[in-house]
This record gives structure tokens, sequence and C-alpha cells, in this order.
């Protein structure tokens, strides 16, 4: 995973209260969708240059310097059994063990927050709740493995037998744990659980339920069943769905579960032998669209945007494929600039125009392709179709105001737009006590959580330094180092701790622990 350095000049203050959160659920359908009815295409004279789309039946098969006082770390010794709260209760079908951790609080704040774990075995064991312990890893030097646009979504839990324990060979553990994701369910993600099979290497769980506990009504919890051993370290994730499929020699049509507008159809022998497909789509709304240009003024006149497309195929293909996409919407202009228009006879659909750009498996750059476009209906939906002649692994359609100057752009916002919805818009704080300016604090928080992170940082006695930094993108699990540029260091700051360059920790957005509280001092040189 790559590292992202962070000097001084981008350090900007403060520090954030993340609490838990509710998890949707989703499940993940990876059947290969076979549509038999025929793709009926209106087409509305495309000004793109290109062949038109060939309108076919799709077959039937086929990451001030600072000595860092000792701080809450989720990895303490001290979060054992002494602070865990411990229920348990025998039903006819199993014992259930409820583990109730106390999670680190940040200083100046009383407020206690907890998290829980629920193992549950089978009566016929001879193991009780004393012969278990659970504690949380510190997620911030975590190895936990995460694959691309895949988060953490709950915090790191270890599973420990005392020593001396006695269980049945083969006998299974349920672990239910809750996740932190907002509560508004989002169906192009899936969850899952993994543990570390060996130190480093990290497997996803095969069945993984979203369950509920009458005792924590308001708690959405994830339940996966793992072989009982001496040390289980497990976590959840999310990431976004991906379809799988194939083509034949018959060709075939993949859509995806996340929008079945968005489909890629090949016609019989485009494909000289049978071909693995997968289909990730990232959905972009008006408020990601909204937001996007929040951080990219300079294209404020982007009009719309389908969804980003993620396309695998293992083979080649010999004949152009058919892509659909939901219909971009049109510009919206005032009441004047209508009846200027009709005064003019302009028509109002001639004014945007569309552009397809894509990257291919094998360049890490957007090129902007030459395709007719037609505009029309698929099983009453409104879609916008074209072929594609050349390999793609990306696919981005972009509405733009006509004769525009973004159009030389295109392939630079087809970047940004991906790397915006693949990472996370963070900004870096740097605050210091006004009283004692040696005492500091660093954070990384959302790039969204600014106005309130200020008050945080004045409550918690932080209230002076530097403006928050400007928005950056990193991913999640990311590696960041943050350490003072050579310019501070000619000005004699430095940390505290002569062994600390730097401070380093990875980044989830969902999981609080970024905050660093450190002590800076200026020297004679």
């Amino acid at each position: 995973m790559e590292e992202l350095v962070i000097s001084e000049e981008k350090l900007k203050s403060s520090a954030e209260e993340k609490g838990n959160l509710p998890v949707s659920s989703g499940k993940d359908n990876d059947d290969l969708k076979k549509d038999k009815e025929e793709i009926s295409l209106e087409k509305k004279s495309p000004k793109g240059k290109g062949k038109k789309p060939t309108i076919f039946k799709s077959p039937s098969k086929d990451s001030k310097v600072m000595e860092i006082p000792p701080q809450p770390d989720v990895n303490n010794s001290d979060v054992n059994q002494s602070t865990l709260k411990i229920e348990s209760k025998t039903s006819q079908d199993c014992k259930e063990f409820v583990f109730t951790v106390n999670l680190p609080t940040l200083p100046n704040l009383s407020e206690e927050r907890t998290t829980l774990c629920i193992l549950s075995l089978s009566t016929e064991t001879q193991l009780e709740k004393k012969d278990f312990s659970v504690e949380l890893k510190n997620h911030l030097n975590s190895s936990i493995q995460l694959a691309e646009a895949e988060e953490l979504i709950s915090h790191i839990f270890n599973i420990t037998l005392n020593e001396n324990c006695v269980y049945q060979e083969n006998e299974m553990l349920k672990v239910i744990i809750p996740c932190l994701l907002p509560s508004k369910k989002d169906p192009s993600k899936v969850f899952s659980i993994k543990f570390e099979k060996e130190v480093g290497q990290w497997t996803s769980v095969k069945n993984v339920n979203q369950t509920t506990s009458p005792d924590h009504p308001n708690t959405y919890l994830l339940e996966c069943e793992l072989g009982l051993s001496n040390d289980i370290t497990l976590a959840a994730t999310s990431r976004h769905r991906e379809d799988h499929g194939h083509f034949g020699i018959r060709g075939g049509r993949i859509s995806s579960s996340t929008d079945g507008k968005v489909t890629i159809s090949a016609k019989p022998h485009s494909f000289n032998t049978h071909t693995n497909t997968t289909l990730r789509v990232y959905n972009v709304d008006n408020a990601i669209l909204t937001n996007f240009k929040s951080y990219h003024p300079e294209y404020t006149d982007l009009v719309s945007v389908s969804p980003l497309v993620c396309l695998g195929i293992d083979h080649s293909h010999t004949m152009p494929l058919t892509v659909t996409l939901p219909q971009l919407s049109k510009l919206k202009v005032d009441k004047k600039k209508i009846n200027a228009m009709k005064k003019s006879h302009e028509d109002s659909n001639h004014a945007t125009k569309l552009s397809v750009v894509i990257k291919s498996s094998s360049s890490a750059h957007w090129l902007c392709i030459s395709a007719a476009i037609v505009e029309g209906k698929v099983d009453n939906a409104d879609v916008l179709a074209f072929d594609l002649d050349v390999s793609a692994s990306r696919i981005l359609v972009l509405r733009l105001p006509e004769n525009s100057h973004l159009e030389s752009e295109v392939a630079m916002i087809a970047n940004k737009m991906e790397e915006f919805l693949q990472k996370t818009m963070v900004r870096f704080v740097f605050r210091q006590q006004a009283d004692n300016q040696s005492k500091a604090m660093i954070d990384c928080i959302k790039a969204d959580d600014k106005e309130t992170v200020v008050k945080f940082c004045e409550n918690v006695g932080y209230g002076h330094g530097p403006d928050i930094s400007n928005a950056i993108s990193i991913k999640e699990g990311e590696l960041v180092t943050i350490k003072f540029s050579e310019d501070i260091h000619r000005n004699n700051i430095q940390f505290v701790d002569k062994e600390s360059s730097s401070l380093q920790f990875r980044y989830h957005s969902l999981l609080m622990g970024c905050t660093k509280f450190v002590q800076i001092e200026e020297i004679d040189k």
C-alpha cells in the first residue's frame, strides 16, 4: 500500500469525536442475468462521430512537533476482562456470552463509549465465559488487508481462549459484532467479515448475516461462524457490490444488480472462448455531483455524469460490445433562458453534448473516444447506448454544455471523478493550547466535518493555531505520515522526543483514533 506524506504546510488543526453508528444491510447478487428481450433503441440524431450501436437480441445463454504523551489506545493492555461487562445466558440451542468493551476516550471528555461482542457456542461445549477474553486491536497500525474501494466498518476484535482451555475438535464459534456504517441504506454496498488466518493474511468468512439483539435494539449487527481456535482476530468490512458473469461464443449480457440500466452486451462470436466478466458500478447522483463540484469549482458547468462503470473481462473482444447506461439529465435553465430560447427558436435539447471517456486496463490515463450515442428505452426505462470498439476497464459518460471549455478537459474530469468516488476527502488539523503552545494536537478528519471539529478543539482546550488544511483525497486504510517540513526545522522547532521525526497511522474514516496529542519545543541552533 502506498505511503502518503503530509508536510506541515498541509497540516492545520482539529480533533473529531466519532461515535458508533448503525449499519445497513445488503446481500450480494452474483448471478449473471440472462435477458431474452429485444433491446429497442430510438435514435435521436447523435452529434458524435462513430458507428450507430447495433440493435440485437441477447442470446438466451451464455494514509509543531512533539513527543506524544500517553493517549488512549485501542490496543491498550488495560482493555481486558477488567474493563468488560460480561453477560451470559443459555438457551436450548446455545450458550451466549455478551462482552461490553469500553472504548478509549479523548482527554477532557468524560463521556464513556462502549462496543460489544457476542459469542455463541453449542450447549455441549465445556467452555464458559471465564475462558474467553475480548479486546480491541489498534486499527491505526493494523495490517488488515483491504481490497480496492473496501473500507473497515468495525473495530478489530481479538478473541482469545485462556491457557489450558480444552475444546472439541471442529467446534464452531458464532461471533456477532456491531458495525459503524451510516444508517442510510446503500444498495451498492455489500458487507463481509474478515479474519486473520495467519499473521498478515486476512480471509473473508463465507457466510455473513445481519442480525439483531433484543438487548441492543438500536445496534445493527453482523454474524458469522468460525472454527474455534485459541486466538481469533476479525473485523467487518464493506465494499462496492460486484456482479460476476461470463460471455460465451454465443455472446451474452451482464447487468448491474446496483442499477439494472447498466448493462454490457456481446453479440455472438465477440469472444472466441469462455470469458469471465465482473461489473462494479459507482452511482453519481445529484448530491454526489454537487459535492464533487464543491471541491472542484472549475467544473461548475458540468451538467451530469453517468455511473462509473468498472469492467473486468478476461479476454479481448473481436466485435464491439454494446453499453447501456441511465440517461443523463439535461441542462436545467431558468424561465428567462427558456423564453429567450423560444424567441430565437432554439431547441433546449441541443444545448448539451455527451462525451464518452474510457480507461483501458493497460493504461493509467483516461481517453475520450468517438461514439454514436443513442437515447431511448429498454424495458420501459430511459437509457443511452453506444458501441464500444476498444477494451476498457473504466467507462464514464459526461454531459457538458455545447461549445464549453470543458470539452478539452473531459479526461481530467473523469480522472478526478474516479478518485473522488473511490477515495475519502479529508483535512488535516494542527491546534495548540493558547496558554502553553508546546502542547499540540494533530488530527485527520472528514473534509465535511470542518466546522464541527473547530468547535471540538476549542472545547478540549486546543483553540489556537493555523487554519484547517485544504481538502485532499486518501484511500481507506492508507498509511499517512505527518512530519515537519525542512523550513520548520530551520526555525528550530522539533519533537520533544528526538527519535520521533514523524507521526504515522492508517486512516479509517469510520473509526475514532487519528487524534494525536503531542509536545513540541523550540531549540537554539
